[in-house]
């Protein structure tokens, strides 16, 4: 093209074009997954990049939604953006698909059950109806090879059961047959099994409790109490009348006119809200997640505003090196190097300091359990204590009345 200039304007939204300035000659130059292919074009074809940086003074805001438009007016040659094409049906001002990606929402990592919930969670009622299952199978079997009569009191207050799925010591009889001997063997071993899985969950799970339940669903951010942070462009996305929020009411949206300012606190991982985000500027987030005492988001698969994103430069129309640069996008993805690139953004953001590399935010604070955790449990600690008093008690009312009864009828018997 001996130097002729590709109109182009960029939106500097990191990580797709990131500006900087070439070592040597001190001139702007702009990287990212975009502007690198951007440029390696220009580099190919011998043009020369020409920034038409007075369309931001005289149209107003850039926003990858104004390059597209500003390009289908012909005031841009090739925007230096992306934009969704995915519910479109006229192509002649954007090329061949460049990346598809999901764009879903970033969503605050759930907080940890209290300590006071940890008892309640290592019970499944599943592993509960097993080993109420093999307690009662076991106490049939000691009942018929003892030769006992069999009932339902009988089976379901076995003393020899109780005390080994408790692990406790119990009274093993002097003379008794192999059977019941295998019988008591695999009964120590159930209770072993028991004891250990229910103290291991209960020590892991006091040292680390586990997270809440996540979010699945639009229904389950409309529950919850984080806003759904929305900008003002949205519209012009395609996505109006809140088709694309289901489920989910206006006052938990709240819109933000200034696309930096919502970029913005996204950047600050704000966990009063949850945002909408690329699959693509996600990896970068994750990767900064690392840098961190804690993560603070998940990137959620299921709460999506589009699962199949697809990107495309706009282009003006007729433009006549149309073929030559969607080949030259093909080949640039044949090679790798847009994965390359989007592998790369992270690290680029940290050499441009666009992104922090250290944790600002205080450590968390280590919380100690106390006596109020452990309220519910000590509760039933006192009840079973109370149940097995009243047991006691009828216990001796019992032997007394069977002491009263034979100190009557030795005193009857004397008399006649």
């Amino acid at each position: 093209m001996h130097g002729a200039p590709i109109r182009t304007i960029t939106d500097n939204l990191a990580p797709r074009s990131m500006v900087t300035e070439d070592p040597i000659t001190g001139e702007k130059k702009w990287i990212g997954f975009v502007a690198n292919l951007l440029n390696n074009f220009i580099e190919k074809v011998n043009a020369t990049l020409a920034m038409q940086s007075e369309l931001a003074e005289v149209e107003g805001t850039i926003f990858f939604v104004n390059i597209s438009k500003w390009t289908a007016n012909d005031l841009l040659d090739i925007g230096m953006s992306v934009d969704t094409t995915g519910e479109m049906t006229n192509f002649d001002t954007f090329t061949y698909p460049y990346l598809m990606c999901s764009y879903c929402f970033m969503v605050p990592l759930p907080d940890k059950i209290p300590y006071n919930e940890v008892y309640g969670v290592i019970i499944d009622p599943g592993v509960l109806a097993l080993i109420f299952l093999i307690f009662c199978a076991f106490s049939v079997l000691l009942i018929h090879i003892q030769g006992r009569s069999l009932s339902l009191t009988s089976v379901l207050m076995n003393d020899m059961c109780l005390r080994g799925f408790l692990c406790l010591p119990f009274p093993f009889p002097r003379q008794c047959s192999r059977k019941l001997k295998l019988m008591c063997l695999l009964l120590c071993f159930a209770s072993l099994m028991t004891t250990t899985m229910y103290g291991a969950y209960l020590k892991a799970f006091l040292y680390s409790p586990p997270p809440q339940p996540m979010m699945h669903s639009f229904s389950d951010l409309e529950g919850s109490q984080y806003k759904i942070a929305m900008i003002a462009e949205m519209d012009m996305l395609r996505f109006d009348n809140n088709r694309i929020l289901p489920h989910v009411s206006n006052e938990r949206v709240e819109i933000f006119k200034d696309y930096h300012e919502f970029v913005r606190l996204r950047e600050s991982f704000n966990n009063n809200y949850v945002f909408p985000v690329t699959s693509v500027r996600w990896g970068t987030y994750d990767e900064r997640q690392k840098l961190l005492f804690n993560p603070v988001f998940y990137y959620s698969d299921e709460i999506c505003l589009s699962r199949d994103n697809i990107l495309s430069f706009p282009i003006r129309r007729h433009l006549p090196y149309r073929n030559l640069f969607e080949e030259h996008i093909l080949r640039q993805k044949e090679f790798g190097l847009l994965q390359h690139w989007i592998d790369h953004s992270f690290l680029d953001m940290l050499r441009l300091q666009l992104t922090p590399h250290t944790d600002l935010r205080e450590p968390p604070v280590e919380l100690a359990i106390d006596v109020d955790d452990l309220y519910w449990i000590l509760g039933l600690y006192a009840l079973a204590l109370g149940i097995c008093c009243c047991c006691f008690a009828l216990e001796i009312l019992g032997a007394l009345n069977h002491w009263n009864r034979l100190k009557i009828y030795i005193s009857k018997r004397f008399t006649n």
